[in-house]
């Protein structure tokens, strides 16, 4: 048996379109609609070699930069990690600590601009996300 349905009243859903500002942050968000975080698994993996690990694919570019697109004022975005050894699943993205370089941080680097490009808050906030 479905379960039962209570009633509801009607509601505007007009404040969904409005900014909503953090105060501690002093960010403001251009409406309150948000992506929830979700591992997204599009990342490389190699099983021996670390440094190969985490690095975003084209597909993970796309999908961010498709829901950047969508209009969401904030995007939460899922499992992406420090450590290349402490991974949630195999294909996580890593932003490591130590600087990224050569064929490994062109993709890395389109991704966490994607935020300025799409005008989309980018959380979590960090030193390294927000690096030129």
């Amino acid at each position: 048996m479905a379960p039962k349905r209570f009633a509801a009243e009607k509601a505007d859903p007009s404040p969904l379109a409005q900014p909503l500002k953090f105060d501690i942050s002093g960010k403001t968000a251009k409406n309150r609609f948000m992506k929830a975080a979700m591992t997204e698994r599009l990342s490389s993996w190699d099983p021996k070699v670390l440094e190969k690990r985490g690095v975003p694919s084209k597909e993970l570019v796309n999908v961010y930069r498709r829901w950047g697109e969508g209009g969401y004022g904030v995007i939460l975005t899922g499992n992406v990690m420090i450590e290349y050894d402490q991974l949630e699943a195999a294909g996580n993205a890593i932003v490591p600590a130590t600087p990224l370089s050569g064929s490994v941080s062109t993709p890395s680097r389109t991704w966490r601009r994607l935020p300025r490009s799409t005008a989309v808050s980018w959380w979590p906030k960090s030193a390294i996300l927000d690096a030129k």
